[in-house]
C-alpha cells in the first residue's frame, strides 16, 4: 500500500507544490489548511506521516501533536514540523513541543521524500526502491527542469518507438554526465532517477555523438558499461542536445531491446531529430529564465541592501562613512585577490555590518538619557541588534552569515564568507577605532589605528587581512600626500 502524507500549511500554493513532488513517489497526499482540518483528516483516513507548517498561526504550538494524535485509535502518525524560522530558541521551543523533526524552509523538494523517510520509520516512497545511482548529484539539474523535461522524454520514447530513453545532460562542474529525465515502456524496467551521475570514464562512447553532431546508432560492446541502460538494450540512438550556436550539452539515449542489423530506420532516426529539438528548445528557454531570475534576484538583493541601511540609519550617513567603509574593504580584498565572486558580497557585508549602532545611535541614544558609559556600552553590543534587522529584511543568507561571522575570532569564518568575514571584521574595527565616539573621545590617526588592530592579530583578526589593511591604509596615505 501506498504510504500516506497529510500536509498541513495555510498557503494553497505550498501544499500544491508538495503534493506534486510527492506523488511521483508514490505518496498519497492530504492537505489541510488549518491544524482544526488536519485532525479531522488524521481521525478519518489515518495518515502515515502529518507534516505541519507551525508559522501558519497555529497557536500553541505545544498543542499541535496531542490535537493531531486524538482520536486516531491507535493509528498515530509521525508528526513533522516545517518551519521558516531558524533561530536557535525557536527551534528547540519546536523540538521540544513533541515533533518527531523539524524541516526548514525552503524545502528542497528533490530530497523531500527522503528527509520524510528519515525520520518516520514506516514511510517507505516506491522511489526508495530504485536501484542505487552510480553516484549522485546535489542540485546540479534545477528541480523545475526535471518537471518539465519527464514529459518530453515520455513523450520522446513514445513517439520514437523505442523501448527506453535517457535525457543526458553535462555536470556544471565536470565533463561527467547528470540523468535530467528517463522512461521506459516496459514494466519491468526500472528507470535511473534524476540525478542519477554517469562518470564520462564509463561512457566515452557517448562523445561519438558529441563530435558527429547527429544522430548515432551504437551496437552491443559500448552497452556493456552503460549503467543508466537496461542490459537487455541491443541497440542504442544517441542524439546530441546542442544550443544555438550548434554547443552540444547533453544528448537524448534511447535503447532498443530487438537486435537490428541496419540499425534505426531513417523514420526512427527523424522523429528522434524533431523530438529532440523541441527538448533543445525548452533547455534554451530555461537558460534564458534563468538569466534574467539572476538578474532580479541581485537587484533585489541591492534593493534589500539599501533598504536595510536607510531603516537603520538613512541614507546621508550612508554617504559619509558607509561608502568610505566599502571603498576600503574593497581595495584590502583587491590586495588578498578576492574571487570576483565574491566581492559584491563583501559590498553588501560591508555596508549592512554596522547598521545595529546606527540604528541605536538614531532611536536610542539620541533621546539623550543616558550617560557616556552606558552609551558607548549600548554601542559595543550591537551586532545582535544587526542580525535582527537585516534579518527581518530579508538580505541575503550569504549577507547575513558573513555578517555573523565578522563577529567571531577569524578562524571560526570558513566556507564561502569566510575570507569577506574576515575583512569585514578588520576593516569595521578600523573604521570604529577612527571614527568619533559619543563620548567625545578623539579619534585615532590611521596609524595609531593600524597598530591598535595589528595588536589582535592571530587573536581576534586574520594576520593576512591586517597586512593588506596596513598596505592599503599606508598606499592611501601616500596618494593623499601626492594630492596635496
Amino acid at each position: 500500500m501506498n504510504p500516506t502524507v497529510l500536509y498541513i500549511d495555510s498557503d494553497a500554493a505550498t501544499r500544491r507544490l508538495v503534493t506534486r513532488v510527492l506523488i511521483p513517489a508514490g505518496v498519497r497526499v492530504l492537505e489541510a489548511a488549518t491544524v482544526a482540518q488536519g485532525q479531522q483528516i488524521v481521525a478519518q483516513m489515518r495518515p502515515d506521516v502529518a507534516i505541519v507548517d507551525v508559522d501558519l498561526g497555529v497557536g500553541d504550538v505545544d498543542e499541535v501533536v496531542p490535537l493531531l494524535r486524538q482520536g486516531s485509535d491507535g493509528g498515530s502518525p509521525v508528526v513533522l514540523a516545517v518551519t521558516a524560522d531558524d533561530d536557535p530558541q525557536h527551534m528547540a521551543r519546536v523540538q521540544d513541543a513533541g515533533f518527531a523533526a523539524v524541516l526548514t524552509k525552503p524545502l528542497d523538494i528533490d530530497r523531500l521524500a527522503g528527509d520524510i523517510a528519515r525520520h518516520a520509520p514506516n514511510f517507505r516512497p516506491q522511489a526508495e526502491t530504485a536501484p542505487e545511482p552510480v553516484s549522485s548529484t546535489d542540485g546540479t539539474v534545477p528541480s523545475l527542469w526535471r518537471h518539465v523535461l519527464t514529459p518530453l522524454t515520455v513523450s520522446l520514447v513514445q513517439n520514437v518507438a523505442t523501448s527506453e530513453g535517457v535525457l543526458l545532460l553535462r555536470a556544471d562542474d565536470d565533463d561527467d554526465w547528470v540523468v535530467v529525465a528517463a522512461h521506459s515502456l516496459r514494466r519491468d524496467i526500472v528507470p535511473p532517477q534524476a540525478g542519477t551521475r554517469i562518470p564520462s570514464a564509463t561512457s566515452k562512447w557517448l562523445e561519438e555523438a558529441i563530435v558527429a553532431g547527429e544522430p548515432v546508432v551504437s551496437h552491443p560492446t559500448p552497452l556493456e558499461t552503460a549503467a543508466f541502460l537496461p542490459a537487455e538494450s541491443r541497440t542504442v540512438l544517441v542524439a546530441p542536445v546542442a544550443d544555438d550556436h550548434g554547443r552540444a550539452y547533453g544528448v537524448v539515449v534511447l535503447g532498443e531491446r530487438r537486435q537490428r542489423t541496419f540499425g534505426f530506420p531513417p523514420a526512427q532516426i527523424a522523429a528522434c531529430v524533431s523530438e529532440t529539438t523541441k527538448i533543445a528548445t525548452m533547455l534554451r528557454r530555461f537558460e534564458r529564465l534563468d538569466e534574467a531570475i539572476g538578474e532580479r534576484r541581485r537587484e533585489l538583493e541591492e534593493l534589500r541592501i539599501r533598504a536595510a541601511w536607510t531603516v537603520a540609519a538613512g541614507d546621508h550617513q550612508e554617504e559619509t562613512g558607509g561608502q568610505a567603509r566599502v571603498r576600503l574593504g574593497a581595495r584590502v580584498g583587491e590586495d588578498l585577490a578576492l574571487p570576483e565572486s565574491q566581492r559584491t558580497l563583501l559590498e553588501h557585508a560591508l555596508r549592512v555590518h554596522d547598521v545595529g549602532r546606527a540604528w541605536i545611535g538614531r532611536e536610542v541614544l539620541s533621546l539623550g538619557m543616558l550617560s557616556d558609559g552606558e552609551a558607548q556600552a549600548l554601542l559595543d553590543s550591537h551586532a545582535g541588534h544587526t542580525l535582527e534587522i537585516i534579518r527581518s529584511l530579508e538580505c541575503p543568507p550569504a549577507v547575513v552569515e558573513t555578517v555573523r561571522m565578522s563577529a567571531l575570532p577569524w578562524t571560526h569564518a570558513e566556507g564561502e564568507a569566510g575570507l569577506p568575514a574576515r575583512i569585514v571584521a578588520v576593516v569595521g574595527a578600523y573604521e570604529a577605532l577612527t571614527r568619533r565616539g559619543r563620548n567625545g573621545r578623539d579619534p585615532m590617526s590611521a596609524k595609531e589605528a593600524v597598530a591598535e588592530i595589528s595588536a589582535d592579530s592571530g587573536r581576534r583578526f586574520d594576520p593576512r587581512v591586517v597586512s593588506a589593511l596596513a598596505r592599503v591604509v599606508s598606499d592611501k596615505e601616500m596618494d593623499e600626500r601626492r594630492a596635496s
